[in-house]
């Protein structure tokens, strides 16, 4: 089985799994920002840090990096089930991410922040989400 996974936060630069390649490009319908409140990734339980989530825009864009599994994939996708969804209350949503020199897109898994999960915080003024 192989498949594509999207990155869009820290799994950009640490993904922490093996994978066969990796396409630059992005995905629609959705903006990035540091909205969600985790204290296990960042912060701690009196000062939840903030971590990267992908919140709904038709308009929305958002560039990133996906990740081709190859046969171990079910071993990438328990450990990214661990670390984003149980441990970092991500979501998982499929995508059409669209690479950078490519036309067609490709059918991507990816997770995401939603406000279900863990705290949203939403837009707060940088003095208070910068410290």
């Amino acid at each position: 089985m192989t498949m594509w996974v999207f990155g869009y936060g820290s799994l950009i630069w640490n993904p922490g799994f093996e994978y066969l390649d990796s396409k630059i490009g992005y995905i629609k319908g959705f903006n990035r920002r540091f909205w969600q409140g985790n204290d296990f990734h960042r912060g701690n339980p009196n000062k939840m840090g903030r971590v990267a989530t992908l919140v709904e825009d038709e308009q929305g864009l958002t560039w990133g990096k996906a990740f081709l599994l190859g046969p171990g994939a079910e071993s990438a996708l328990n450990y990214l089930d661990k670390r984003e969804s149980k441990l970092g209350g991500y979501c998982t949503t499929v995508v059409t991410f669209q690479p950078r020199f490519k036309r067609r897109g490709l059918s991507s898994p990816t997770l995401h922040g939603s406000a279900v999960q863990p705290p949203l915080h939403g837009l707060s003024p940088l003095t208070s989400s910068g410290h």
